[in-house]
Order: C-alpha cells, then sequence, then structure tokens
C-alpha cells in the first residue's frame, strides 16, 4: 500500500512553520512535522487482515 502525505506545518523548540517555509527547513531532534493525506482510499486502513493471517 502506498500513501501520499502532505506536509500541515512543523513544530520546533521556537516557531511553527507552514506553507512554503517547509520546503526550505530540515529537521533535527525534537521537532515535530505533522502530515496530512488526502481522503482517497482510506477504507484501505482499516481492512481486515486476510482469514489466513487471522488463522492461529
Amino acid at each position: 500500500m502506498s500513501a501520499d502525505f502532505v506536509p500541515l506545518y512543523l513544530e520546533t523548540n521556537s516557531q511553527t512553520l507552514h506553507g512554503w517555509d517547509l520546503l526550505k527547513t530540515s529537521l533535527s531532534g525534537g521537532d515535530i512535522l505533522y502530515l496530512t493525506m488526502p481522503a482517497t482510499r482510506l477504507y484501505q486502513l482499516w481492512r481486515s487482515a486476510p482469514p489466513q493471517l487471522m488463522a492461529s
């Protein structure tokens, strides 16, 4: 499965970055990058495992 995540914003120790500013920054330890994903194929995230994987 693949997903198209899009950066939403970044929290650093001293600031919050949004939009185009995210393109010219590098992540450092302690930074928190919030991502969003398009609302297509969300059903794939909650699919049940195939029966052969459920057997124990």
